[in-house]
This record gives C-alpha cells, structure tokens and sequence, in this order.
C-alpha cells in the first residue's frame, strides 16, 4: 500500500512537471536585425533601409522600432518603416521584416537611425496574443545608428544595390521577463532572408509584423498531447494501483 501511494504521488508530480514544462519565460530579445547598405556606394543607388527580428515568438511584449535617415545636406527622412507601438498586438512574430527603398542622390556620408523601444507589463505571466497585460507598464530604449558613404562614379552603371542583414545587440541587456508560447523552438526562423515587409520609395505608412499562421494550430496540438498524456497518466495509475 505504501508503495501504490508513493508511486502515485511519484507520477502526480511528474505530470505536474510536464504540464508546467510548456510554460515558459525568457528575458526580452537582446538583438535586433538592422537591414542598411556598407561601405561606399555609386551616386543614385537604391537601397533597402529597415529592420527586422527572427527569432521565437513571445507574448505580453510590446515593441516600438522607428527608423530615419539622414542625408549629407543634415535634412532627415523620418519614419522610414515603424512598428508603432499602439498598434502592436502584443507579441513578436518569429520572423518580420520591414524596408523602405530608398535613392542616394547626395554625395557625402548618410546615417541611419533606429529607434528601438521596449513595453513590459507589471504581470507578463497575464498576458496573451491579443492582451498585453495590467498596467502599469515599463518601458526601456535604445537608439542604433549605422554610417556608409555614397561618392559619383559614372564609369558605374549598376545602381542596384543589396542591403545586409546584420544581427546587432542591443546597448544594454533588457530587463524582465516574457512568456514564450510552446511552439517557440519550431516557429522560429532561420537564417537571413530576403525583406518580407512592404517596401516604399518614400516615407512610408506604419506597419505591423507579418503574422507566419502557424502560432495557433501548434498551440492547439500542444494542449491536446498535454491531456492525452495526463489520461495515459491515469490510466497506468489506476492499473498499478489495482495490481498493488
């Protein structure tokens, strides 16, 4: 009899531990892909100029990214692509790009600017796809800046030039904690990619993330192997207890 009831207490914690195994919270994203040209460029050459993240999905985690150039006369492009923050749904899809496509039609040196802003519920534990959590919130910044030169060259006659992904870490390791949905080791992307977002040859309209539909689905077939493994639990349980 004492073993029956050690052997059930034994399976009633292990169960407990699968169940709390699929919950899991992970510090915010650390690094950022910043989408910007190198080196020096040919006088009228288009580029792609945004920003990017490919990594796994969290919730409960509102992020804000703006990015603006400034040209060699000190005018400025601002708002380049954005993810506003107000209209943010709460959650960091595995993978999204954003550009703007842009003409370099100023000899000199351009800067590109990325403002990258953090939101953070008092309870992320709360928080889901669609809420982000109670009030009030925290809110942490950065800002990232990248140079390249353009010079005139008409012995060129290609004005196509491709932008590189580069992954950056942020300035400052941001704080607290996030949730991460069971399917974050197979939602997340791989590799560097060819921009997803909606591209412009000006200033463009604020943008939200590229949903991969995925997200759901997995979720679901997540919940549904939790409960049919807590009914094998029980089944074996209540067979050995009856042996025993």
């Amino acid at each position: 009899m004492f073993f029956a009831t050690y052997l059930s207490t034994l399976i009633f914690v292990s169960c407990a531990s699968l169940v709390l195994a699929q919950a899991e919270t992970v510090s915010p994203p650390s690094t950022v892909q910043l989408i910007h040209p190198e080196g020096t460029l040919q006088i009228n050459s288009r580029v792609k100029i945004g920003f990017g993240y490919n990594g796994p999905p969290y919730q409960g985690f509102l992020q804000s990214i703006n990015s603006s150039l400034q040209w060699p006369n000190g005018t400025e492009s601002a708002s380049l692509r954005s993810i506003p923050m107000k209209d943010h749904s709460c959650r960091a899809e595995s993978r999204y790009n954003a550009t703007a496509t842009m003409t370099l039609d100023q000899v000199g040196n351009y800067t590109i600017f990325w403002n990258v802003t953090y939101g953070l519920s008092s309870d992320p534990t709360q928080a889901n796809s669609t809420y982000c959590g109670p009030e009030p919130f925290s809110y942490q910044s950065w800002l990232l800046n990248s140079t390249f030169r353009v010079d005139s060259n008409p012995a060129r006659t290609d004005r196509a030039v491709l932008s590189t992904f580069v992954e950056t870490t942020l300035p400052g390791s941001p704080t607290g904690s996030l949730k991460v949905p069971v399917t974050s080791s197979s939602s997340s992307g791989g590799g560097e990619g060819a921009p997803a977002g909606p591209t412009s040859t000006s200033e463009g309209a604020p943008t939200s993330p590229t949903s991969t539909g995925a997200e759901g689905s997995n979720e679901e077939n997540a919940a549904l192997r939790i409960r049919l493994e807590g009914v094998i639990m029980g089944i074996v349980l209540l067979t050995l207890t009856n042996l025993l």
